[in-house]
């Protein structure tokens, strides 16, 4: 799966309605300078992948910002997280990784289904078809 920044920025605008046309792009450029040209990253790599470029001075402040953007993808519906347990044979320590991935229907739209106002004849719904024939003959021989 190719994922292309305007892919993403269209996405993350229609998902995110406050954010401008240039924020989504800017975030995506953002995105898949991490990820790459993979479906999936290891959170170790944010910290990595900033501190290769001389002008971020504050890798750390800027990695816990980048995974706080990650955390609103994945309530999004964007990126999906999960962890890998695993333990060293020769030196038994546990380590534990987490990976930040796309979801698989990461450029679908869910449109939240919008409850439609009750009409003022909604009452009538629940009505048998057949009592408002008999109460429309009635009614015709009443006004003859």
């Amino acid at each position: 799966m190719v994922v292309t920044i305007k892919e993403l920025a269209d996405v993350l605008c229609l998902k995110e309605p406050r954010m401008k046309k240039e924020e989504a792009i800017d975030c995506a450029k953002t995105i898949l300078d991490i990820f790459g040209y993979s479906n999936s990253t290891t959170d170790a790599a944010l910290r990595a992948s900033l501190s290769v470029h001389p002008q971020y001075t504050k890798v750390d402040d800027l990695a816990n910002e980048i995974r706080g953007m990650f955390y609103h993808l994945v309530e999004l519906q964007i990126l999906s997280t999960q962890s890998l347990e695993t333990t060293l044979p020769l030196s038994k320590k546990e380590y534990r990784i987490h990976y930040w991935q796309f979801r698989s229907d990461w450029n679908k739209i869910n449109e939240p289904e919008q409850k439609q106002a009750p009409s003022e004849f909604a009452c009538y719904d629940n009505v048998p078809e057949d009592v408002f024939k008999v109460h429309a003959a009635q009614a015709r021989t009443i006004a003859l």
